[in-house]
């Protein structure tokens, strides 16, 4: 099967095109009122860390520490949801030009307890979409050994776009 992306169209109401059970969640994650941040180097760094350590236990293979940390700090946008003092769950976006990528993401236990994913990346796709963004990355789908991240990454309404035959 060729690789298909999930491309984000980030203009007018987001909410419209979601799937309403996705719809649901961000919801609920609003009325919880959970406070979201704008990240920074050090939430990078934490995130790396907790990535880096999904990706052993896992036995997934990604992009190296080193590739992230390569990337331009003005290129990246992070969001960060902190509980009891410390990071819960945050998030990595690459913005390029009038298009920005989904590149890392992560989640405690607690953060899935209350839904934070779906509110985090709907807040971080209206904010680059008011810096100009048209469209976001959501990245690979592989609903054979990924599913709920295929099912999460559709569920924004998110259109698949197919790559060429040399992906």
């Amino acid at each position: 099967t060729p690789m298909h992306h999930a491309i984000w169209h980030l203009g007018g109401d987001l909410a419209a095109g979601m799937v309403p059970a996705w719809r649901n969640k961000l919801r609920r994650a609003e009325r919880a009122g959970l406070r979201l941040t704008r990240g920074s180097s050090a939430t990078l760094e934490r995130l790396i860390a907790a990535t880096e350590g999904l990706r052993v236990q896992r036995r997934y293979r990604s992009l190296p520490p080193a590739f992230t940390r390569a990337l331009r700090p003005q290129d990246l946008r992070l969001w960060e949801w902190r509980a009891g003092g410390e990071m819960q769950a945050a998030m990595a976006f690459v913005r390029h030009g009038s298009s920005a990528s989904y590149h890392l993401a992560w989640g405690s236990e607690r953060a899935r307890a209350v839904g934070v994913h779906p509110l985090m990346l709907t807040r971080a796709a209206e904010a680059l979409a008011a810096e100009g963004v048209r469209w976001l990355d959501l990245g690979s789908l592989d609903s054979e050994k990924a599913p709920g991240l295929a099912v999460f990454k559709l569920g924004t309404g998110a259109g698949l776009h197919r790559l060429g035959a040399t992906m």
